[in-house]
């Protein structure tokens, strides 16, 4: 079990993530966002600004034995002036936290995003969904529509859930194609 010590008079805890022995939190205060990792009883910190936080994730992207943090932010960027949610990745090894990947220009408006398998998953308004794999230079894949077919439920037990402010959806690779279904809620 991995504790984190958090002063409450200064931060406050915005997000929370494990990965097998690996955990990361996102703490806030006036004046920083700070991603805080700890392995082995060791805490590793990256400073992170001010940015707006939403969905923290862990998984090992790149197979070096490491996972990489994903973290969903709603922000503008350099050349993109809009505020909307995007992606940034950090990589962690034994001394430190390092970027990674930072998202610009997703394809398309992010809702929601989970990983499964090797895939990261993105939820886009429309029922559209992409799957994304690394490639080493950054993420390539495909993207496809959803049918709606909100009377029925997930026959499925292994799939990634993403979900928008009305719904959530089930989906998974049957070894053929993608697949997304409607489901009441995936336990969040």
């Amino acid at each position: 079990m991995m504790v984190f010590i958090i002063n409450a008079a200064i931060a406050s805890m915005i997000l929370m993530q494990n990965y097998g022995d690996y955990a990361a939190v996102i703490e806030s205060n006036a004046n920083d966002n700070i991603l805080c990792v700890v392995h082995n009883n060791r805490r590793i910190e990256k400073s992170l600004g001010m940015v707006n936080a939403w969905k923290l994730l862990l998984h090992d992207i790149d197979k070096d034995g490491f996972p990489e943090v994903l973290i969903g932010v709603k922000k503008k960027a350099h050349f993109d002036p809009v505020e909307k949610k995007r992606i940034r990745i950090y990589s962690l090894d034994e001394n430190g936290i390092y970027p990674f990947y930072f998202a610009t220009f997703a394809p398309g408006e992010i809702l929601d995003f989970a990983y499964y398998d090797d895939y990261l998953l993105l939820l886009h308004p429309g029922n559209r969904i992409s799957a994304l794999q690394w490639d080493e230079f950054g993420f390539v894949g495909e993207s496809f529509y959803m049918k709606s077919d909100h009377n029925r439920e997930s026959q499925q037990n292994n799939y990634a859930c993403l979900c928008d402010a009305q719904s959530c959806f089930a989906v998974f690779w049957d070894q053929k194609a993608w697949h997304a279904q409607s489901i009441k809620n995936c336990g969040r």
